[in-house]
């Protein structure tokens, strides 16, 4: 049997699981810039490459939290309602 994680990867995967809030999803957000028309799973990809290790899931909820309080335009409110939409469409496919 192989030995468990190190000590080293422990704090790797501390280091992946910070809070992620929705203010910093809002923020990463407007950093990539996501356009109408980009395809879904290319924007998700650059949110998640750009969200210290958070996964799809998560980066949608926090978005969605985002546009609920107010904190994007309406622009990057309708990129986000796209995007979600895609991801949970695709989600329910895998199931």
């Amino acid at each position: 049997m192989p030995p468990g994680p190190g000590p080293k990867e422990e704090s790797q995967k501390a280091e992946k699981a910070i809070p992620f809030t929705m203010h910093e999803a809002a923020g990463l957000l407007r950093a990539v810039k996501l356009t109408a028309g980009e395809g879904w799973a290319s924007s998700a990809s650059r949110l998640q490459a750009g969200s210290k290790g958070q996964d799809q899931g998560r980066i949608m909820t926090k978005l969605w939290e985002a546009m609920e309080e107010g904190l994007l335009s309406e622009m990057e409110g309708l990129a986000v309602r796209e995007l979600v939409t895609e991801y949970d469409r695709a989600a329910m496919k895998q199931k």
